[in-house]
């Protein structure tokens, strides 16, 4: 390692001796350069650097994949309500869905706040139909009632796309 700064008597010796090594010590970065190689310590900088910038990129993906999976798990793993009341599921997925599409409209500058209300009211109105039907069959809904349920929310997702 050379030594640099105030030469003294006591450095002076020591400064000597490490230009006269045999190449034991680090080179001088400022050498180093001018011959084209990085100096170790730019060297670590950039792997440094690079690990810096890589991480989040390798913790965004990890993320995003767990979510897939997460995601993935829950729309498989139907509960035992669902199992057993398949049709008011698929009524009550897709208002959620129509629920979804009402606020990004909104979101976007698509449709009013006011006209945003009066969708969500009429689906209100449906998700409270779709119950009073199945208290009427001890917690189901028959086909007649899902497809009168679903030809009630297309009407409300057709407003919803204008």
């Amino acid at each position: 390692m050379a030594v640099t700064g105030i030469t003294t008597k006591k450095n002076m010796k020591t400064t000597h001796d490490a230009s006269a090594s045999d190449g034991d010590d680090a080179p001088d970065p400022g050498l180093e350069r001018l011959r084209g190689t990085p100096a170790p310590e730019i060297v670590s900088q950039e792997i440094i650097m690079s690990r810096i910038v890589t991480a989040p990129k390798v913790f965004a993906l990890a993320l995003a994949g767990s979510l897939a999976v997460g995601i993935a798990d829950s729309a498989m793993a139907d509960t035992p309500w669902q199992k057993a009341h398949p049709r008011r599921e698929q009524v009550n997925n897709r208002l959620n869905r129509q629920n979804a599409r009402i606020h990004n409209e909104v979101k976007e500058g698509e449709i009013t706040k006011q006209q945003a209300a009066s969708l969500h009211y009429q689906d209100h109105q449906i998700r409270q139909e779709e119950r009073e039907m199945a208290s009427q069959d001890g917690g189901h809904i028959t086909k007649l009632e899902q497809q009168t349920l679903n030809q009630q929310e297309n009407q409300v997702s057709r407003a919803i796309g204008r």
